[in-house]
């Protein structure tokens, strides 16, 4: 069990962390351009090659946000927080979990273009459900890496 001193420690550097991590991926910028825009560029060409018309939409416009940075950042920051109160992890599980957020986020806003083109309103309802259940994948990938660091 933690102790007083540990969970503060842990609350404090997760908000420290998150905060950095989203000020550098949705404020910062390389040549005019938000880091975040960059990665969402690179899902939007993904997106076309698999149907283009799912792009020319006018249902939802995909923003930095949409581009899964938050999730990744909330991903990154539980693991880094960890760190500040336990050994750290290994950076190859690190890059793997970030991939397998990455692409869940992908299909998330596959899924939601899918059925956007057809229903609206159930489109609209499965973006908060499946950020959600995005949401809990990361929290399972930390929990599983804590799990595995512990045996």
């Amino acid at each position: 069990m933690w102790t007083k001193n540990q969970k503060s420690k842990f609350i404090i550097s997760f908000f420290i962390f998150y905060s950095v991590l989203l000020l550098i991926f949705l404020k910062l910028s390389v040549n005019n351009h938000l880091i975040s825009n960059y990665l969402l560029l690179f899902e939007k060409n993904i997106l076309y090659l698999i149907n283009h018309a799912l792009l020319s939409t006018q249902a939802f416009v995909l923003v930095p946000e949409c581009s899964g940075v938050v999730s990744i950042s909330v991903y990154l920051a539980l693991v880094f927080a960890l760190a500040s109160i336990k050994r750290f992890t290994n950076w190859l599980i690190i890059i793997k979990n970030i991939l397998i957020i990455w692409l869940a986020n992908l299909l998330r806003i596959l899924i939601i273009l899918l059925i956007g083109e057809s229903n609206l309103s159930l489109a609209k309802v499965l973006h908060v459900i499946l950020w959600f259940i995005l949401g809990l994948l990361v929290f399972w990938l930390v929990y599983i890496n804590e799990k595995r660091k512990n045996n």
